[in-house]
């Protein structure tokens, strides 16, 4: 055997060894955060509530985990969406990064609210809105616009989203960040009954556990 055939022959397992470390980096790197993204991705929610202090006004008053009732002005969220993969993936969703849903009861599937109309006390949304379309669409599902503009839309699955490594915290549906909050109010912008509520939150596409919540009095105007 020359040299030259040895040489050529050792460099044979390096090429394959390298075909295969590069298909395999193309997997993990590529392939995997692209088609299996949403694998990885977990969302959790917690109720904040915005409680009165001093002789502030409360809207409602709500039972604590103690069991005390305390007068709050409004409720609102923290949301965790977690990539527990060691790069950013992608994921595919309708284009509501966050929708907030208040139901009577639990429901099988919260996003379905033509099915679940009948025990949908209010919900709203926030994300990309079409704006070839009117650009005055109301986020609040009470209102005529905003539902039927979520209705439209909430089983499409034509947008993607990014989601970085690690956990991604923030606040949504308070009365600061200019969008719908809840303040014992139902779609037609009445008073709630005192009652049992089932708080859902869907952002990009995941969907959050109940979180029950006990109103015992709403001041609101009916």
């Amino acid at each position: 055997m020359g040299v030259t055939e040895a040489v050529r022959k050792r460099k044979i397992p390096i090429v394959v060894v390298s075909i295969v470390v590069v298909g395999m980096l193309f997997i993990l790197l590529a392939f995997v955060p692209l088609v299996f993204g949403e694998q990885f991705v977990s969302m959790s929610v917690s109720l904040q509530v915005d409680k009165v202090i001093g002789s502030g006004h409360p809207t409602m008053e709500i039972m604590d985990d103690n069991g005390e009732i305390i007068p709050i002005l409004c409720i609102g969220l923290t949301v965790n969406v977690t990539n527990s993969y060691f790069v950013p993936v992608q994921v595919k969703y309708n284009g509501f990064d966050n929708v907030m849903l208040i139901y009577n009861r639990t429901v099988d599937d919260p996003a379905d609210v033509v099915t679940n109309k009948d025990f949908l006390v209010w919900g709203a949304f926030e994300g990309v809105f079409d704006t070839t379309l009117d650009d005055r669409i109301n986020p609040n599902l009470g209102n005529r616009s905003g539902y039927d503009y979520y209705v439209a839309r909430k089983d499409l699955s034509n947008y993607t989203k990014t989601i970085d490594v690690g956990t991604l915290t923030y606040p949504m549906f308070w009365r600061a960040m200019g969008l719908p909050y809840w303040a014992g109010q139902d779609l037609h912008d009445r008073a709630v009954s005192p009652g049992t509520y089932y708080i859902y939150l869907i952002a990009y596409g995941k969907l959050s556990n109940p979180i029950s919540l006990t109103v015992t009095s709403v001041f609101r105007s009916p």
